[in-house]
């Protein structure tokens, strides 16, 4: 009988390796090769580096990338041994250059080459792979939600109200200086009238403060700040600290105007109040005069919450990135209660102009 011809005993061979190498990937009990041993051994100890570090500096996740592809055990294997997530991670740059900029930023691109056909890479979770747990709580439970009555306040509080949405599981935690620009009267609605009182007033009122508040109205004309923040809260569950609500209180009792008082009712009615739970990263950070331990509380809380803190207080945020800590933060500009309502602000709009306020 005839030997079989050399190419079949070559295909014959590598269905054999290939059935082999099915059954290794299939079966999690076999003995693990090597190379994979030393994979594991070696993703094992970046793991326990990163549960040593400080808990200011310690990563969220472990980054793993195969520049020229990995194969099916491998994978296998760091899915089974450290919970490891296939991610896209090419996705957002390959595309055509874009010379544009936005906020400081450049855009990077690139077309892959063969090289890049294999590329792999995959997430671990540091949180999940050891014995200190640094994923938050589970999400606190809302309370009954209160809607704002149509026509209890007109105009873009409304509909700012409108846009957080208390079942959501994504969360925005809102500072002091958030809150106040929410319901300040220069947000909503009150700078023309305000520029309308005459400067040795609104001089005498705002006293050292006039140049602030002023300069405030004059950023408002131009960039409406309620269409910054109901970005940053649209279709988000918002929350706050309990040093916040209290903090927040006393600030509108001793200094907001009757309908900013009013606003802010309202508002905290959407609000959920979270314990001060700051996290242990932000609270291993020392205690300065640019760290100041309220701050560390409130943006703590967020980062505990995995949420990111809206906030005009950028001082503090760059005092936190001088450290190294990255820490999730939403920008806005500040606005200040000015302490009048509408009806004020028109009488003495009225007083300057030589009318007297009719009585019936």
């Amino acid at each position: 009988m005839a030997a079989p011809p050399v190419s079949d005993e070559l295909g014959l061979a590598r269905a054999r390796c290939r059935e082999l190498h099915d059954r290794v990937a299939a079966s999690p009990s076999l003995p693990r090769q090597p190379a994979l041993r030393s994979l594991l051994r070696l993703v094992a100890a970046e793991l326990r580096s990163a549960h040593g570090a400080p808990p200011a500096t310690r990563p969220e996740k472990l980054l793993l990338v195969f520049a020229r592809g990995v194969g099916a055990d491998p994978a296998r294997g760091l899915a089974e041994e450290f919970g490891a997530v296939e991610i896209d991670l090419l996705v957002d740059f390959v595309d055509e250059a874009d010379d544009d900029s936005e906020d400081g930023w450049v855009s990077v691109s690139f077309q892959p080459d063969e090289d890049f056909r294999s590329f792999r890479a995959f997430e671990i979770d540091v949180a999940e792979c050891g014995d200190e747990i640094l994923s938050p709580p589970p999400p606190p439970l809302p309370s009954p939600e209160m809607e704002v009555k149509e026509g209890s306040l007109d105009g873009e509080f409304n509909v700012f109200v409108g846009k957080m949405k208390m079942g959501s599981r994504e969360m925005v935690n809102l500072d002091t200086t958030a809150l106040v620009a929410i319901v300040s009267g220069i947000s909503n609605g009150g700078v023309i009238k305000l520029m309308s009182i005459p400067e040795e007033e609104t001089r005498a009122r705002f006293k050292c403060n006039y140049k602030f508040v002023m300069d405030q109205a004059h950023s408002e004309l131009q960039s409406p700040i309620h269409v910054e923040l109901g970005n940053a809260v649209d279709g988000k569950k918002c929350i706050i600290c309990e040093t916040v609500n209290s903090e927040f209180k006393e600030i509108v009792t001793m200094c907001g105007g009757p309908e900013e008082q009013t606003r802010a009712n309202l508002l905290l009615k959407q609000l959920i109040v979270v314990p001060d739970s700051p996290s242990a990263r932000m609270m291993d950070l020392p205690t300065t005069r640019k760290l100041a331990m309220k701050n560390k509380v409130v943006f703590g809380t967020g980062d505990h919450w995995r949420a990111p803190t809206l906030t005009a207080n950028m001082g503090f945020v760059r005092a936190v990135s001088q450290s190294g800590m990255p820490l999730l933060t939403l920008e806005h500009k500040p606005r200040a209660l000015i302490g009048f309502d509408h009806e004020k602000m028109i009488l003495m709009f009225l007083k300057n102009m030589n009318y007297k306020k009719a009585t019936f």
